[in-house]
Formats: structure tokens, C-alpha cells, sequence
């Protein structure tokens, strides 16, 4: 199996093809990852921060639909309990900043801390907007300190305050067959 050095952590990674895939460029993802993982790893975290990169244990880039934990999935997804990170090929390709992937990956790394912090329980109907609220706001923090474009900041400070948008992903699930926009990158 293939890995990545993120901070003081190997993470596997691993490629799936699902239901109706289109074709995976493995060796320019690998490339990509690579450079997200070097960007990470050149900066002086705070332990908080550091914590949360560290604790994703897969990476795995997939195309079509895909079958977890008896849920189909074509968007990008975290399983926080066994804290692999579903992400989506074409979405990740689309946008080759590596500082935009590394705050995508960092986002569904703080839910697993917040799985965690919770007692490995996973998110009540009630706490599933306030945990994509508090994940948006550490992401909007990494994001400052990656000096990411200040599009992109905007853009997620927009999404953290529309509460009808954040609903609208969340009901999307993993169930549903309902492909994300490649531009999009909340998790």
C-alpha cells in the first residue's frame, strides 16, 4: 500500500473504483498528496492543529460511487470512527493548490477530533450543524495560517454562515446519489 509523511504520521493511502467511474490519474494524485503532505509538514502547528492532521489514518481517492459501511458514496466523506478519509478524485484534481487540499484534508480531520472529544460518538440530528460550524471555523483558522486565496476564504466564511446550505450538504448524506459540484471543497 502506498503512504504519505503528513507531520509525524504516515497515512495510507489507497484508490477505489466504484459503480460508473471515470479514469483515476493515480500518479498525478500521488504527486499532489505528496505536495499537500510537504506543505503541512514545513509548518510549525499549533498542538491543536497538529493533532488533528495526525489523526487520519487513510486517504482513500475513489471514482464512481462506492460502497462504505453499507452506504453508498460519491462525494467526499469522512468515516470518523475509523478515521479514513473518502475523497473524491475529480474533486481533488480539480483544484491543484496545495493549500486548498491541505485545508479540504484538515476539515474532516477535526471531525474526527470531534468524534472523539464526543466519546466516539457520532454527531445527534441536532449537533450535525454546529460540528460543521466549529470544523469550518478551525478550517477558516488553518486556512489563514496556509495564507490561502482570499476567494476561497471568503467562500468558506460564506458557507459557515448560511445555515440553509450547510443543511442542504449534510441532507445529501452519504446515501444519496447526488454528485457535488468538483468545486466544491467542504467535506
Amino acid at each position: 500500500m502506498t503512504a504519505v509523511q503528513i507531520i509525524d504520521t504516515t497515512v495510507d493511502i489507497e484508490f477505489l473504483e466504484g459503480e460508473n467511474p471515470r479514469p483515476m490519474d493515480q500518479t498525478t494524485i500521488l504527486a499532489g498528496v505528496g505536495q499537500m503532505a510537504a506543505l503541512i509538514s514545513s509548518l510549525d502547528w499549533e498542538d491543536r492543529f497538529k493533532r488533528a492532521f495526525e489523526i487520519m489514518k487513510k486517504i482513500v481517492f475513489f471514482e464512481g460511487t462506492i460502497v462504505v459501511n453499507t452506504h453508498a458514496i460519491d462525494r467526499p466523506c469522512c468515516d470518523e470512527d475509523d478515521a479514513i478519509f473518502y475523497w473524491e478524485a475529480g474533486e481533488f484534481l480539480f483544484n491543484p493548490d496545495p493549500r486548498t487540499r491541505a485545508v479540504t484534508f484538515f476539515h474532516d480531520c477535526w471531525h474526527v477530533v470531534q468524534f472523539r472529544a464526543a466519546g466516539n460518538r457520532f454527531a445527534e440530528e441536532n449537533e450535525r450543524v454546529a460540528r460543521e460550524v466549529d470544523a469550518i471555523e478551525r478550517q477558516l483558522e488553518v486556512a489563514k495560517i496556509l495564507q490561502c486565496r482570499q476567494e476561497d476564504i471568503d467562500f468558506w466564511k460564506a458557507y459557515e454562515n448560511n445555515q440553509q446550505a450547510i443543511l442542504a450538504r449534510l441532507e445529501q448524506g452519504v446515501d444519496r446519489m447526488i454528485h457535488a459540484k468538483p468545486d466544491t471543497q467542504l467535506a
